[in-house]
């Protein structure tokens, strides 16, 4: 018989090492790093417990899965400042959010600010007019 098999057995020599000895906390922390599991007190004498960690992590998984909740959708807040631009055609372009607009014309919003600041006198054919309010 191996120490598996006798940790649990009363009165074998390595069932008195982990419970009444004098040195018992460090025979089962040895017998942990060895074998794994745990110790579980029952009474006044400790049981040695072997965890089956493919089934825990399982458990886990499935708890997981039953206290998922999804996130909550995104609310957008309509923000931002108006702003007239002159594109290419000559036509005035008011906008609300430059940033939609400038991702939606795959335009650098930098640029349009470098419009706006006067830092830049067109980009992409667009002219800044005036910022409203």
């Amino acid at each position: 018989m191996n120490e598996k098999d006798q940790v649990n057995r009363r009165n074998t020599r390595v069932w008195v090492k982990m419970n009444e000895d004098a040195k018992s906390s460090y025979f089962r922390n040895q017998f942990i790093q060895k074998y794994g599991g745990k110790f579980v007190k029952e009474g006044k004498h400790w049981k040695w417990v072997e965890i089956d960690f493919e089934k825990l992590l399982i458990e886990d998984f499935e708890k997981q899965v039953k206290e998922f909740k999804p996130p909550e959708p995104v609310i957008r807040i309509e923000r931002g400042k108006n702003y007239v631009f002159l594109n290419k055609e000559g036509k005035e372009v008011y906008i609300k959010n430059l940033l939609d607009f400038c991702m939606e014309n795959k335009l650098v919003r930098g640029a349009m600010y470098d419009l706006m600041s006067g830092k830049r006198k067109t980009y992409k054919g667009y002219k800044f007019l005036r910022k409203e309010e």
